[in-house]
């Protein structure tokens, strides 16, 4: 099934996890958005390197006050970690904030041919299952 990601106006991705996080960490966790949206970044910037183009995504989350579980480029099709982005790429970001776990991703789409319209998936990740949901495009 087709959904896509509903965010706040503050860009962090609604979930009913968010009710047990305080004011302070309310506003902390938006950092997980702003870390993937600086991978973006770097990624239409032309970097090519996962660990590179993840390099601010940690700095946001840094700055913020936060430890990443991960945050990785992966594989949409397989979830395994990229060596190289050359092709469409999923970022994915877990982290605890406070004693609540919350994930996000954002799609990078073929950095070879540019934007191809802004489109977001629900990934529900578990470290022995993967299970994909793709989301229809947002025109």
């Amino acid at each position: 099934e087709l959904c896509p990601i509903v965010r706040a106006e503050d860009g962090l991705a609604l979930s009913s996890r968010n009710v047990l996080l305080s004011p302070e960490e309310r506003h902390r966790a938006t950092a997980l958005h702003r870390a993937l949206v600086a991978v973006e970044a770097a990624v239409s910037a032309g970097e090519r390197d996962p660990e590179a183009a993840t390099a601010p995504g940690l700095a946001e989350l840094e700055r913020a006050g936060i430890t990443p579980e991960y945050l990785e480029i992966v594989s949409p099709e397989t979830m395994a970690p990229l060596t190289r982005i050359d092709d469409e790429a999923l970022v994915v970001v877990a982290a605890l904030v406070g004693r609540t776990r919350l994930i996000d991703n954002t799609v990078i789409h073929d950095p070879r041919v540019g934007p191809q319209g802004a489109r977001d998936e629900i990934i529900h990740i578990d470290r022995e299952v993967a299970t994909r949901q793709r989301a229809s495009t947002v025109a």
